[in-house]
């Protein structure tokens, strides 16, 4: 009878989590097919796997969404599957991409608190994009209070991971002497680092706005002992091309 009992509970056992096995099979194939841009053949795994709880499964499905790959684009059902892949904790990039639907309006309404509270979620799991988008809400105000230290906390973490908009905010806020002191000097280090990183990232026009930064501070009367890095920066964009400009 013990035996029989045990033989119950061990195949009660095995079927509870068959689903969950399913889903994550489901779910790697889902990816390997999305990676492959075959989204209609991808979608039926991405949807099983979604269906069944796979957080990764539901943020892919969530992408086919928004992207209107292998489905028709819509908003409010990739935020749906958003939401289900970002409450399980584990994916900052879900948590990112939710937060930014929030911040924008897209397929939800605009709506400032929940964007910094899913943002934070996910700079609190080192997502650079996620640390800069969460100083930006600090250092604007947006769905929490305005704090520039705060700010400056969050884009030097993302800083750190080498984010061009991170790095630029360092710029500003040490050219204002917000949430720092003011310095030229570390003003122009960050406006510098960003130009790099902007063009490392194929930003032409913001690596050379970088270089404008650099070249402002001193019109404001500041010391800026490194301000030749403006010229290293343009030879970095331009090198010895008379497309060059001074």
């Amino acid at each position: 009878m013990k035996r029989l009992l045990w033989l119950t509970l061990l195949l009660g056992m095995v079927f509870s989590h068959a689903p969950n096995l399913m889903a994550a099979d489901a779910a790697k194939q889902c990816e390997q097919l999305t990676s492959q841009e075959k989204f209609k053949e991808a979608f039926s795994l991405c949807k099983q796997a979604a269906e069944q709880g796979d957080a990764r499964g539901q943020s892919i499905f969530g992408w086919m969404y928004l992207n209107g790959h292998g489905v028709a684009q819509d908003y409010g059902e990739a935020v749906k599957w958003f939401r289900k892949a970002a409450e399980q904790g584990n994916d900052a990039w879900t948590q990112t991409v939710l937060g930014s639907t929030y911040l924008n309006g897209q397929g939800v309404a605009q709506d400032y608190g929940e964007a910094a509270k899913w943002f934070r979620k996910a700079a609190e799991q080192g997502h650079a994009f996620a640390q800069f988008n969460l100083g930006l809400m600090c250092d604007n105000g947006w769905g929490v209070a305005q704090d520039y230290g705060e700010a400056v906390k969050w884009w030097r973490k993302a800083a750190e991971q080498g984010n061009a908009d991170a790095q630029f905010g360092l710029g500003l806020a040490y050219a204002g002497g917000l949430g720092v002191l003011r310095s030229g000097t570390a003003a122009a280090d960050w406006y510098y680092k960003a130009g790099l990183s902007f063009l490392k990232d194929g930003n032409k026009e913001m690596a050379l706005t970088s270089v404008e930064k650099i070249k402002d501070l001193q019109k404001k009367g500041m010391s800026v002992p490194n301000a030749f890095l403006a010229d290293k920066l343009l030879t970095a964009i331009y090198g010895d091309s008379p497309e060059r400009q001074e």
